[in-house]
């Protein structure tokens, strides 16, 4: 209270300093008692802020603990945890609050400073004791409960960022009912083009969009990874429809977010219910890592756990090992569990040292992607990580495509055998901007020429003999579908943090319940 009146004190916040002062001169050698009333009980009061800090994703410890109506311990702390939901939080306040209860109770003096409150106190402890006894099977039911429902949390990845720039990443999707490629596209707001090309699906004019995928089948989604509130993810809105739940839209995004996520996100509560035709915002996590890994151009995917997984079998799956797994993801230790999400770097073709005019492009492995209004795909081949372009065949007003000074079109090779080697012409992509596409022609000796050799990519340091000249050639391509085209075009510089330089984010939130469980059992022994 004398806090409260610092500024200006009146005669009462007077009188509260003077008989503090004359409490400390007369206390010297004793002990605190309260009187004994009904209000002598240890009383305690916890709660969390969730996301307080959304700079770095900390949240808030407050608990208080009051003896007849007098607080005598108190506290109000940023987590030390990055909590992924308000559930979480709750659980380290709580973890907290209980470990404070616990060491208050230990010193019995504290209640009883003389016999007769020494009596009284044994008395109230045995009775509450008994009490909470009775209650323990209550209590249990409801740890148990909160353990299993951690495993419906996403815990994923959290990178910090400081700009407003996006990177091209990835979200493996496991599709919980059989789904048309167009509804994905339209789920995760991206082009049903760039779906098909992530998953290396030919591309014709009487299937896009058409083709059926069972449930259970993994895809993947291209997506733009942005910086919001100084995190990574991807803010997608969805229109709520009449059978709608929250638990059924988090299944329809494969568990990349949680019920509790979207219900805490837009302020969902019994009296505030879903309801048909609102919009809502899906936050979906996602990481940049400078599209680096080990200095391998690679884009990052997020990866949902999934039951009787293993970092193991995921890093051969990936081609990953597990220390990496480990030191990118910030693990304390190299265990997973269900429903968390992982960051995995996928490698990738880049064209960053391919001097192209006016476009950067990023393409995992395996996979290939869209570019120049669609006129021209790209494919990084996994064994060499180089980008190979030639036209892609699906839009009819792509013509001209031809290398100036030669009858070579782009991703066209001529070798002239010779015979001490071969002379080898490739015309080859070189960017495009406003309808123009670009390209040159490069030449090229070898001292050994093998029928099994591909001289169709270039290498970085090669230059074209010619002049990159604009052929202009293209009206833009309106998209199949009216969601923007994001794919893995990656215009601009992306974030500047390296999965080693990622914060080591520790376990405690997924294991929380347990300490809680085992504190709570202590009060009663």
């Amino acid at each position: 209270m004398s806090g409260i009146g610092g500024s200006q004190p009146s005669a009462f916040h007077q009188e509260i300093v003077s008989d503090a002062a004359i409490v400390a001169v007369h206390a010297h050698g004793r002990l605190v008692s309260y009187p004994e009333t009904p209000n002598n009980v240890l009383v305690g009061f916890a709660d969390a802020g969730y996301l307080s800090d959304p700079h770095k994703g900390r949240s808030q410890t407050t608990y208080v603990f009051t003896i007849g109506s007098t607080a005598i311990s108190w506290r109000s702390t940023k987590q030390t945890l990055v909590a992924t939901s308000s559930n979480h939080a709750e659980i380290i306040a709580l973890h907290e609050a209980v470990k404070e209860c616990v060491w208050l109770r230990k010193d019995e003096i504290l209640f009883a400073p003389t016999s007769s409150q020494h009596k009284l106190a044994n008395q109230y402890f045995f009775k509450m004791r008994n009490q909470l006894l009775l209650q323990l099977p209550f209590v249990l039911i409801l740890i148990i409960f909160i353990v299993s429902f951690k495993l419906t949390q996403a815990k994923s990845t959290i990178e910090p960022c400081t700009s407003s720039d996006s990177c091209p990443s990835l979200i493996s999707y496991v599709l919980p009912w059989d789904s048309k490629l167009s509804e994905i596209a339209y789920r995760f707001q991206v082009n049903v083009f760039d779906v098909m090309a992530a998953n290396s699906i030919n591309i014709t004019a009487s299937s896009v969009g058409n083709q059926i995928y069972g449930a259970r089948s993994q895809l993947k989604v291209p997506i733009s990874c942005s910086c919001v509130d100084g995190i990574r993810r991807v803010m997608l809105s969805y229109i709520v429809r009449a059978a709608d739940s929250l638990d059924l839209i988090s299944e329809g995004y494969g568990r990349l977010v949680s019920a509790e996520q979207l219900g805490s996100l837009n302020g969902i509560s019994p009296k505030n219910p879903l309801t048909s035709g609102q919009s809502i915002l899906v936050q979906l996590p996602c990481t940049c890592f400078n599209n680096s890994n080990n200095g391998v151009a690679s884009v990052f995917m997020s990866y949902v756990v999934q039951s009787g997984e293993s970092l193991s079998n995921i890093g051969v799956e990936f081609g990953i090992t597990v220390m990496e797994l480990v030191g990118i993801n910030g693990l304390d230790q190299p265990k997973v569990d269900p429903g968390d999400i992982l960051a995995i770097p996928i490698s990738a073709c880049s064209s960053a040292n391919l001097n192209w005019y006016n476009e950067s492009l990023i393409v995992p492995n395996g996979s290939y992607a869209l570019t120049a209004s669609n006129c021209i795909k790209c494919i990084c081949r996994p064994s060499t990580l180089n980008l190979q372009c030639f036209p892609s065949g699906i839009v009819n007003a792509c013509s001209h495509l031809q290398c100036k000074g030669s009858n070579l079109f782009i991703g066209d090779v001529s070798i002239n055998r010779r015979a001490t080697g071969c002379n080898v012409s490739t015309c080859v992509y070189r960017g495009h901007n406003g309808g123009k596409i670009f390209r040159g022609l490069v030449n090229s000796s070898h001292s050994h020429c093998s029928d099994d050799e591909d001289y169709s990519t270039v290498s970085p340091v090669a230059s074209p003999e010619n002049p990159t000249v604009p052929y202009i050639s293209l009206p833009p391509s309106q998209s199949p579908f009216p969601n923007p085209t994001i794919g893995t075009d990656a215009y601009g510089p992306s974030s500047r943090l390296n999965p080693s330089s990622a914060p080591k984010y520790g376990r405690l939130v997924s294991e929380a319940p347990y300490y809680s469980l085992w504190v709570v059992l202590c009060l009663f022994l």
